[in-house]
C-alpha cells in the first residue's frame, strides 16, 4: 500500500465528512455548486464502475463504493433533503458544466489506452485536463470582474 494513496484517500473521505457536517449543521447548501457535485458523481461512477466486475483488493473496492456513495449522498442532500434543498439557488450556480464535460469526454476517448473497454480511460491525463479547464474558467471569471 502506497502511503501517499492512503493519505490522499483519507483526506478525501475527511473532506466528504466536513461537507456533510457543514450541510447538516448549517441546514443550508448555500455556496456549494450542485453542478460541480454532479460532475463528481459522473467522474466517480464512470471511473469506478469496474468495481462490480474487477476485484483488485478489499480496500480498493470499499474506497470506490464509498466515493460513489458519498458523492451521490451529497447530490441527494442538495436536491431532496429538507431543509437543505430549499436553500440551493440555481441562479448562483452559473457554471456551464457542458463547457467542461464535452472537452473532457473528447479527451477521454482520444487518450483511452484500451479502446475495447470504453470505461478504461487514462485517468490522470483526463482528470488533469478537466481540472485545468475548470481552473481556467474560474480564473477568466475572476479577471473579468
Amino acid at each position: 500500500m502506497n502511503i501517499f494513496r492512503l493519505g490522499g484517500d483519507m483526506f478525501h473521505l475527511f473532506s466528504f465528512l466536513v461537507l456533510f457536517l457543514k450541510m447538516h449543521s448549517s441546514k443550508s447548501v448555500a455556496g456549494i455548486s450542485l453542478k460541480t457535485q454532479q460532475l463528481y458523481v459522473l467522474v466517480f461512477i464512470t471511473r469506478y464502475l469496474d468495481v462490480f466486475w474487477n476485484f483488485m483488493s478489499l480496500y480498493n473496492t470499499i474506497m470506490k463504493i464509498l466515493f460513489i456513495t458519498f458523492s451521490l449522498g451529497t447530490v441527494w442532500m442538495m436536491t431532496s433533503a429538507r431543509p437543505q434543498c430549499s436553500t440551493y439557488s440555481p441562479d448562483d450556480d452559473s457554471f456551464p458544466s457542458l463547457v467542461l464535460m464535452v472537452p473532457c469526454s473528447v479527451l477521454g476517448v482520444l487518450i483511452n489506452q484500451n479502446h475495447a473497454d470504453p470505461f478504461e480511460v487514462s485517468d490522470t491525463a483526463t482528470t488533469v485536463e478537466c481540472h485545468q479547464l475548470n481552473i481556467s474558467y474560474y480564473f477568466a471569471r475572476f479577471v473579468m470582474l
